[in-house]
């Protein structure tokens, strides 16, 4: 796989793995402190809180951006008619559109809803992860910093 970089801004940040990710994948912190895929529908899987950007097996490091521009080889990600559009995290970390998507798989009430950033063509996109999740129609602020998850409203 390669990963190219449009945009200069880039925040990026390297933690040892869990599991095996390959592919441009959410990714959150397991309870043991290491990376993992961020899943929406299973529970301690979310929030995400970078982008894969290169692949590792477990027990490796990987690479994995907060900020910025990544833009995929030939399909890896299909934006396709959404350019402009959000991207959520959806199944087993992709990157995908709220509709129209066979990554989805459809979302649930249950499911930790996360944006990932903004189509910008394709197969780029513009990471930018939103530090609030839904759950069951209520926003949970999520303090990544402090490592404390804080108040929810309804919506």
């Amino acid at each position: 796989m390669s990963t190219t970089y449009p945009t200069p801004i880039q925040i990026l940040d390297s933690e040892r793995t869990q599991e095996t990710i390959s592919g441009i994948r959410a990714v959150a912190i397991s309870p043991s402190g290491l990376l993992y895929i961020a899943m929406p529908s299973v529970s301690g899987r979310m929030p995400a809180i970078g982008v894969a950007v290169n692949n590792a097996l477990s027990g490796q490091f990987l690479i994995y951006s907060q900020l910025g521009s990544i833009q995929a080889t030939s399909g890896l990600l299909n934006f396709s008619g959404y350019v402009g559009k959000t991207i959520w995290i959806a199944r087993s970390g992709q990157l995908a559109q709220m509709s129209g998507s066979w990554l989805s798989g459809g979302y649930t009430s249950r499911d930790v809803w996360q944006r990932a950033g903004i189509a910008l063509n394709s197969g780029g996109l513009r990471i930018h992860l939103e530090l609030a999740s839904t759950i069951n129609n209520r926003m949970t602020i999520i303090a990544l910093a402090s490592g404390v998850a804080g108040g929810e409203l309804p919506i």
